[in-house]
């Protein structure tokens, strides 16, 4: 059953910006100038919020050919895979609850420019919201909130792009078996967590470390 939202047709019901938005060249004035492996989540700003997590693996990479994939399980097909097609510097780290074997993914591409991180937005990243019901995600100068069935905020700020993810293998397993990967999300819900994940977590995690970008 296909149950799609588009995202350009709900941005005043979910508050999520888009590009063109206004403020948007005011808030990208200035370049944050750092790297992709600070700016991602690391154990230290993962565990100020809850001390379960332990770092499972991290990677840094940089070029142009890299490809943004979310998997739901390793050897599953991806939820997001989006060929990155500007040069940039990117670091991925992944954490684990051992007692629970939840997973939560951070990372984060830093472009040579905002020009390209914005065309890269605008190219490639704009079109998932065809594919996903949307959530309200209110980090960096634009964000997209995308429910499936492992929740994954993507956002935006300056030169840099970030996303983090999350998936719970026993919710996962629990959830009624569906064809359509997407969840319906009401207007009025409290982000109410698609099935494998926490939607809420997401957007508090991708909320704390972006705190201390610029």
């Amino acid at each position: 059953m296909q149950r799609r939202a588009l995202l350009a047709g709900i941005p005043s019901a979910t508050g999520i910006s888009l590009a063109g938005c206004l403020g948007r060249e005011q808030a990208d004035v200035e370049l944050l100038e750092t790297s992709a492996s600070r700016l991602a989540l690391d154990l230290a700003s993962v565990t100020e919020i809850a001390e379960r997590w332990a770092l499972a693996d991290e990677h840094e990479a940089s070029g142009t050919d890299e490809e943004i994939t979310i998997r739901p399980e390793p050897d599953e097909d991806p939820i997001v895979d989006v060929a990155a097609t500007r040069s940039h510097e990117r670091a991925v780290r992944t954490f684990v609850d051992e007692a629970t074997e939840e997973e939560l993914v951070s990372g984060v591409a830093v472009y040579d420019s905002i020009d390209d991180a914005r065309d890269e937005w605008d190219d490639e990243l704009r079109d998932l919201s065809a594919s996903f019901v949307a959530f309200e995600a209110d980090v960096g100068t634009e964000a997209l909130g995308l429910g499936s069935a492992a929740p994954f905020v993507l956002f935006r700020q300056a030169e840099a792009i970030g996303f983090v993810r999350h998936r719970d293998p026993v919710a996962a397993a629990e959830a009624p078996e569906d064809d359509d990967p997407t969840i319906d999300i009401e207007e009025d819900d409290e982000h109410e967590g698609p099935s494998g994940g926490d939607a809420d977590l997401v957007i508090e995690y991708a909320s704390h470390k972006h705190e201390g970008w610029g």
